[in-house]
């Protein structure tokens, strides 16, 4: 089988839950730097977007952490799932990490961003978010939900973008699998 290459950084959330859910399987892990003219002509040489991770295996060359999830679900690992279920908490999942980005850029470059009525309403939609996954109880296992929540708490955390520490069940989940080989391994602080 050709060699699968995962492109991206070490603190890409979107990253890392791809190298969790490959963590035991035969793949290189390709890491880049944005601030390096020379990896970021890399980057656009193989996504038009410039946005990472990026997933090479053999001819084909794949983009987006939900699609390179896809593929290698289907084609390469074929793992089961429940889909609506799946589907639907991978998207409030990735809809958290996504208001996780904006909020960090907002905090970033844009002073008093707390005044911001757009800050504001990704502080909401994560703590909504939360609160709905909690709630619900959707994330219990350690599959590619478990890796992308994780991802995101810790980028979170270690951003100081959103304190999680009133969602219990979610919290305790990251607290029962922080501590494996692959997390340690793949923490980019």
């Amino acid at each position: 089988m050709n060699e699968l290459v995962l492109i991206g950084t070490h603190r890409s959330p979107y990253t890392r839950k791809l190298r969790l859910f490959l963590h035991g399987q035969d793949f290189n892990f390709k890491s880049v730097d944005f601030e390096d003219e020379k990896d970021l002509t890399y980057i656009e040489s193989l996504n038009v977007l410039r946005k990472i991770p990026i997933l090479i295996h053999g001819e084909m060359t794949i983009f987006e952490s939900r699609q390179i999830y896809e593929y290698l679900n289907n084609v390469y690992l074929a793992q089961a799932r429940e889909d609506e279920i799946f589907q639907n908490t991978l998207s409030v999942i990735d809809g958290i990490t996504d208001a996780g980005f904006l909020a960090f850029q907002f905090m970033k470059y844009i002073p008093q961003f707390e005044q911001n009525s757009f800050y504001k309403i990704q502080i909401n939609r994560i703590e909504k978010s939360l609160s709905y996954l909690e709630k619900n109880h959707l994330v219990k296992k350690w599959d590619f939900l478990g890796h992308g929540l994780l991802s995101c708490i810790e980028w979170f955390q270690f951003r100081s973008i959103y304190d999680c520490s009133q969602f219990e069940k979610i919290m305790n989940f990251i607290a029962e699998n922080g501590n494996r080989p692959e997390v340690k391994e793949s923490r980019p602080f």
